[in-house]
């Protein structure tokens, strides 16, 4: 048995924007067990931007997002897979 158990629980995927101005967001998902998931995201925006974005699981309901240069803004996908 691997690291996170016996297979996939559940599988949550989204985007959302950090509007230009803004250095973080928040979004919702369904809860899940902390310590048997993990989040995984990409991100894209202006080419004037220097940098990407950065997420955490903030608690078992909220990601939170954040980028270091606040003046462009970025678009995130993120994933959120947790395991029996």
């Amino acid at each position: 048995m691997g690291l996170f158990g016996s297979g996939i629980k559940s599988v949550q995927r989204g985007e959302k924007s950090i509007a230009g101005g803004s250095a973080s967001d928040t979004v919702t998902i369904a809860a899940v067990v902390l310590a048997k998931s993990f989040l995984s995201i990409s991100c894209s925006g202006s080419t004037g931007g220097i940098d990407g974005a950065r997420a955490y699981l903030t608690n078992t309901t909220t990601i939170t997002l954040t980028k270091e240069e606040t003046t462009y803004p970025r678009v995130v996908a993120w994933e959120v897979i947790e395991f029996y």
